[in-house]
């Protein structure tokens, strides 16, 4: 009987339903192709996830509301109406591309749209899917989605932050022994797409007999990757201190396993207020 690949063995205990926060900047259209890549290749299930903010729709509601403008003094009034049409354009667009992609790589897919605050909706859907991917982040929709929309910072950075067909190297994990921390690594294996890139590795302020046992665990999983690793020890135990060592370093993906922070709305608030790069969650 033939025998499994180490890599078979691997997918079979990973992701099955990924799901990806999106927005229709460039950035969350790669995080949506990585998502799909990642999807066809654990011959898994493909789910969209958009989230309308529901304080800019109580804004538009106020009489007083307006949106600023480059191109009109004193800016537009923020009609409700105008802006019901333009978040469902938008998620139509958004679906579209969903529906796109997926059929592309011949996988199932559902689009879900939901109406609330960004961090709430990605903690009521977290624990129904394997490997959540933050493709939308805190301002996509703090903002009016009219001409002066495409100015925000959010939709000015650099093109390279995600590459088409993956993250930017290198790619950063946080791993402290756990079973979703082991899976996170196991992600982070097959986002690092050729033999030799390089993965950092994050690992708690533990004793130094823990943290060598960790490290060890870890070069142990190597031997089967190949991958080329750089060890960090965290010394703060705090996901601010975690995503700003990942902006120093210039980093293309935080992945880290749903259990190796407590994981509430301020937390998530705090993931989603760096743009830079993005942040995958693995159950």
């Amino acid at each position: 009987m033939k025998r499994k690949s180490d890599q078979q063995i691997v997918e079979k205990q990973l992701a099955k339903r990924i799901l990806v926060t999106m927005d229709q900047s460039g950035y969350g259209m790669s995080a949506l192709r990585v998502a799909a890549g990642m999807a066809a290749e654990l011959q898994g299930e493909l789910l969209g996830l958009l989230v309308e903010d529901i304080n800019l729709i109580r804004l538009a509601e106020l009489p007083f509301s307006r949106e600023v403008s480059l191109f009109a003094e004193g800016g537009y009034h923020l009609c409700p109406d105008t802006l019901e049409k333009q978040l469902r354009s938008q998620a139509e667009r958004l679906r579209h591309n969903l529906a796109s992609i997926a059929g592309q790589r011949k996988i199932p897919w559902s689009f879900r749209l939901a109406r609330g605050r960004l961090a709430v909706e990605i903690m009521a859907v977290m624990r129904e899917v394997d490997v959540l991917i933050m493709g939308q982040t805190q301002g996509v929709f703090s903002q009016p989605l009219g001409l002066s929309s495409m100015f925000s910072e959010r939709r000015l950075l650099p093109a390279d932050g995600l590459l088409t067909q993956g993250f930017r190297q290198p790619i950063m994990v946080f791993f402290n022994g756990s079973l979703s921390s082991g899976r996170a690594l196991k992600t982070a294996a097959l986002l690092v797409r050729k033999n030799g890139e390089r993965l950092v590795v994050i690992l708690p302020a533990v004793e130094p007999g823990r943290l060598s046992e960790l490290e060890q665990q870890v070069v142990n999983w190597q031997q089967q990757t190949h991958l080329k690793l750089r060890f960090i020890t965290l010394l703060n135990h705090d996901i601010s201190a975690l995503v700003q060592l990942g902006r120093g370093r210039h980093v293309g993906a935080l992945i880290l396993g749903q259990d190796s922070f407590s994981l509430d709305e301020h937390s998530i608030n705090k993931l989603l207020d760096y743009p830079d790069y993005p942040v995958v969650l693995v159950k």
